[in-house]
């Protein structure tokens, strides 16, 4: 595995590929009061199917959930899987914008509210243990939640355990995320805006004095 530290678009245009199996897209977003991560990832949803020519009329096939404890995501990953399988899809692209904990010890991961015998954090273990999707060998995986990209003290990032063990191109985040209704820099949504990203920018948590550029993501590839 090799790491890249610097990603200019996170939206991986192939548009001179050819391939022969109906493909798959999906996301998964985190439930809040304010539908944020919704709006976000619709935001890219809307970007992607553009971007990569997506057609249901050749087959194309767009997985989108909501999500809100462990167990949701759990149950959303597996039917996400038997979508795939049962399909013949080759999954082309997948978006994870979820909370994340800080990189400090090996109890860290995505975040989700807990219940029904999980703790609310997908930890390192149980990340690689989701099935493995049928990826195109052009996929990607981009996940949006705070710090997925770092190390840190934890000695891991989910980033990096999500590319290790689906074997694909996967994008973390190298500090805090935002939401803002500009892609390349910080601009602070409003109750009416639904045209959003999800990304860290150079600012708050992220540098009190930060211009509020994007961040440059960390990619990892198996």
């Amino acid at each position: 595995m090799y790491q890249i530290s610097e990603l200019t678009n996170n939206r991986l245009t192939l548009k001179s590929v050819c391939w022969a199996k109906p493909r798959l897209f999906f996301s998964f977003y985190y439930k809040v009061a304010d539908n944020a991560f919704r709006n976000a990832a619709t935001t890219w949803t809307k970007d992607v199917k553009q971007q990569e020519n997506f057609s249901a009329q050749e087959g194309d096939f767009f997985f989108e959930q909501e999500i809100q404890s462990e167990t949701d995501f759990k149950t959303a990953w597996n039917q996400l899987y038997s979508k795939a399988v049962e399909g013949s899809f080759q999954v082309w692209a997948g978006h994870l914008l979820t909370h994340a904990s800080k990189q400090t010890n090996d109890n860290d991961g995505l975040e989700f509210q807990p219940g029904m015998g999980n703790d609310g954090t997908l930890k390192q273990v149980e990340i690689s243990n989701l099935k493995k999707l049928p990826w195109s060998e052009y996929g990607y995986l981009l996940l949006t939640g705070c710090n997925t990209g770092l190390i840190g003290a934890r000695g891991w990032a989910p980033a990096k355990t999500f590319a290790l063990n689906q074997g694909v191109l996967t994008l973390g985040q190298a500090g805090y995320g935002y939401f803002s209704t500009n892609w390349s820099s910080y601009n602070e949504i409003g109750a009416s805006d639904t045209n959003i990203c999800l990304w860290a920018y150079r600012r708050g948590k992220n540098g009190a004095f930060g211009s509020g550029v994007r961040m440059p993501s960390i990619m990892y590839k198996f």
